[in-house]
């Protein structure tokens, strides 16, 4: 038997690092395709990076942005994967895929662009059930 967790333990396991670490983060846009694992250095190009990123308090175990964020990308170029740093910018806490469809982890207003404004619109962090 899998282990189940309530939603009063998804939210705890969720508002805890979200307190701790994800206040104020950072979010990095890199070209290319995205190292094997969070831990390996970056590769590709910086493109973009969107500062001063909060998440809503969780309920029933996901906690979504608060807001759009917004900032001027520094190079043109297709995004390719982004990487969530903590509160103080020096650890990577998530890498996930970044593009302009709903099923990405994080979702920009565009995928493929130049120095120019990029919007943050989505991003959810999810505590599973199981």
């Amino acid at each position: 038997m899998a282990i189940k967790l309530t939603n009063d333990m998804r939210n705890a396991l969720l508002n805890g690092p979200i307190t701790n670490n994800l206040g104020n983060s950072t979010l990095r846009v890199y070209s290319g395709s995205a190292p094997s694992t969070a831990n390996a250095a970056p590769s590709g190009t910086l493109l973009v990076e969107i500062t001063g990123i909060y998440f809503d308090s969780p309920n029933n175990g996901t906690a979504p942005l608060t807001s759009t964020y917004l900032a001027e990308a520094t190079v043109g170029g297709i995004a390719g994967y982004a990487r969530l740093l903590d509160t103080f910018g020096t650890s990577v806490a998530i890498q996930g895929n970044v593009g302009t469809a709903a099923t990405c982890d994080f979702v920009i207003s565009k995928g493929t662009f130049g120095i120019e404004n990029v919007t943050l619109t989505l991003a959810t962090l999810i505590q599973p059930a199981e």
